[in-house]
């Protein structure tokens, strides 16, 4: 999968959000936490976006569509510090 980002206004190139291109390396889903790799252009890995799934969520996994089930990424740099999220609360 490509994002591209489009940013006006740059005051100084940034290292994760400065860049127009990512690519996202989907990986299996683990026990509490999905993980994907964020690459650049280059093919360097730059970080890595995280999805938590508390007890609750899997349990209601079993009764509804994920569609309607709340949800939270977590993006990190490759310092393990996290810079951004995306969450979705019940709909």
């Amino acid at each position: 999968m490509v994002a591209e980002a489009r940013k006006e206004n740059v005051q100084r190139p940034e290292p994760f959000f400065g860049r127009t291109e990512f690519y996202v390396d989907e990986r299996a889903a683990t026990k509490r936490t999905g993980e994907s790799g964020i690459y650049d252009a280059e093919g360097a890995r730059i970080g890595r976006l995280l999805q938590p799934v508390p007890v609750l969520v899997r349990f209601w996994r079993i009764f509804l569509r994920a569609a309607l089930l709340p949800f939270r990424f977590d993006i990190h740099d490759t310092g393990g510090r996290r810079i951004a999220s995306i969450r979705r609360g019940w709909t």
